[in-house]
């Protein structure tokens, strides 16, 4: 992705595996950005799903959620005991 660097929500997903900032401030830069930017994409440099999976995912994100799920919760008021699960998932 070639994100805004200005902006508000999302940016904590930007990185070298996953796409570039731009400087909406210094439009006279943009041209170079996007041109390393499209460069990258053409050699396949980027690798988001990749690096989403390895720091996010569904294990990554349940460990945080069980973590969330202990600070809220004493173990009593679940239908299962924290060491019998490594991670959570919502379920529907």
């Amino acid at each position: 992705i070639l994100v805004n660097k200005n902006i508000l929500g999302g940016w904590q997903y930007v990185n070298e595996q996953t796409g570039m900032f731009f400087d909406p401030d210094n439009l006279d830069e943009f041209p170079n950005v996007l041109e390393k930017f499209l460069k990258k994409l053409k050699n396949k440099e980027f690798t988001p799903r990749k690096w989403y999976m390895e720091n996010y995912g569904r294990e990554n994100s349940g460990k945080r959620l069980k973590n969330f799920v202990q600070e809220v919760f004493k173990e009593d008021e679940l239908n299962f005991k924290w060491q019998d699960v490594d991670y959570l998932k919502p379920g529907i």
